[in-house]
């Protein structure tokens, strides 16, 4: 599998090179810092493309004060469409491309800055990715900013774009195997429902634990219908206001979860969380990327897992993840993204 990757500065997108470099998948990284310093991230030269120009200038403008937040806004816009067209320009056919240029969970505040990014990639895998090409998007608001590159290739299929929620998966089974006090492999069936976002569902009730329903092995229902999932919604804000850094080797590892569970068969006894192209399941309005409890065959194909029993209280939790969704899809149609 040939991988590339496009990010603004650094971010965790060289904790996933990395990983993806010692597996061999590794293609090429694209990145808007100057190759001074991205060589202190210790990939070959030779696997990394710098365009460092504006970034760097409005970097440099910034650590000195001279720059008006004017012209700062006028600069983060220039970086963009240029490093888009410049990465456009150079993109070689691959069989993933993933896009990280955020790391925050504030979705409201991220979709106009992330979203015009994703246009322009959207158009550069359908011009020059492999004609079999999965794309992975991590860079929040994904959910959104997979809408946006989806509805700007469409001659790529809806089934082979995905947004990132198995971050959100692993910490939940994290969370329920820590309070249970079992191994993190005997949590099965966690599905993550809507946005990559503080409005996310953990879904608890689905699961299960050695075997078990997970209510009935955490019999402490107010802990399951409050702090799990607030636990789980805000992990990633909570990370980054303790570390001032984001959980990048988390988000790596997710990110590697994520294709293994698409390119292996998935048990039966569980699922995969993965935003993915909503047809209608489960009530959700069809067109949305939206995280849904999948099954992998294996071969290529996946769909929506079925069965999942829906009660009013997770109906109102999916409900409330739903119309974020759908605000953000309005807004970035109103932006002329989609």
């Amino acid at each position: 599998m040939k991988v590339t990757q496009a990010v603004f500065g650094v971010f965790h997108h060289f904790e996933l090179a990395h990983q993806l470099h010692r597996r061999n998948h590794l293609q090429k990284i694209y990145s808007t810092w100057p190759w001074a310093r991205l060589k202190r991230e210790g990939l070959p030269r030779s696997l990394v493309s710098s365009f460092p120009l504006l970034h760097t200038t409005d970097y440099l403008l910034n650590r000195t004060g001279l720059h008006s937040q004017r012209l700062s806004a006028k600069m983060n816009a220039w970086t963009a469409l240029s490093f888009d067209r410049w990465t456009n320009s150079r993109i070689a056919p691959c069989d993933a491309f993933i896009a990280i240029s955020g790391a925050g969970l504030l979705t409201g505040r991220t979709v106009q800055a992330n979203g015009g990014i994703f246009k322009p990639q959207g158009r550069a895998i359908a011009d020059h990715a492999a004609s079999d090409v999965r794309v992975l998007v991590v860079g929040n608001p994904c959910n959104t900013n997979c809408l946006i590159a989806r509805s700007n290739a469409p001659e790529v299929p809806e089934d082979r774009w995905f947004a990132m929620t198995r971050l959100d998966q692993n910490r939940a089974v994290a969370q329920l195997a820590k309070e249970a006090g079992a191994p993190v492999t005997d949590v099965k069936n966690v599905a993550i429902w809507g946005n990559h976002s503080s409005t996310q569902f953990p879904d608890f009730a689905n699961s299960t634990i050695r075997g078990k329903k997970t209510t009935e092995v955490i019999t402490d229902g107010e802990w399951l219908r409050s702090s799990f999932i607030t636990t789980v919604q805000k992990r990633g804000a909570a990370i980054i206001e303790a570390r001032g850094l984001s959980s990048a080797a988390s988000a790596a590892n997710a990110a590697i979860d994520t294709v293994r569970s698409l390119v292996t068969e998935t048990p039966l006894d569980t699922c995969a969380s993965v935003g993915v192209t909503s047809h209608g399941e489960y009530g959700v309005p069809e067109g949305l990327t939206f995280g849904f409890p999948v099954l992998s065959d294996g071969a290529g194909s996946w769909k929506v897992k079925e069965g999942f029993e829906i009660d009013g209280f997770a109906k109102e939790r999916i409900q409330v993840t739903t119309d974020e969704l759908l605000s953000e899809r309005d807004e970035v149609r109103a932006l002329g993204l989609i």
